[in-house]
């Protein structure tokens, strides 16, 4: 199991992204949690059971979503803060994170 965390640079604060991320996780049955960071980015914090799935989560969080409430959203980049490989599982569902 591999624990990322993503760093999310671009306009993704009060426009729903955290929202989209967690939708995306749902679909993609990632755990972990999303939250806005003080310095305007936002922290997500993945555990998938591949590196490729990690990988596949970074590019569906990082692409913008075509149309509904989230059309504000606009992802400059994903940079892959760290990766570990755990043993246990931290999160048992995916949170988002005020």
């Amino acid at each position: 199991m591999f624990r990322t965390r993503f760093l999310v640079y671009g306009s993704v604060q009060g426009v729903g992204y955290r929202s989209f991320v967690k939708r995306i996780a749902i679909m993609l049955k990632v755990n972990g949690q999303v939250k806005n960071m003080l310095d305007g980015t936002v922290e997500v914090i993945a555990e998938t059971q591949t590196k490729q799935e990690a990988e596949d989560f970074k590019n569906k969080i990082h692409k913008r979503a075509v149309a509904g409430s989230f059309d504000d959203i606009f992802v400059e980049k994903v940079v892959v803060a760290s990766m570990d490989e755990v043993k246990a599982p931290s999160f048992n569902s995916f949170e988002i994170k005020l």
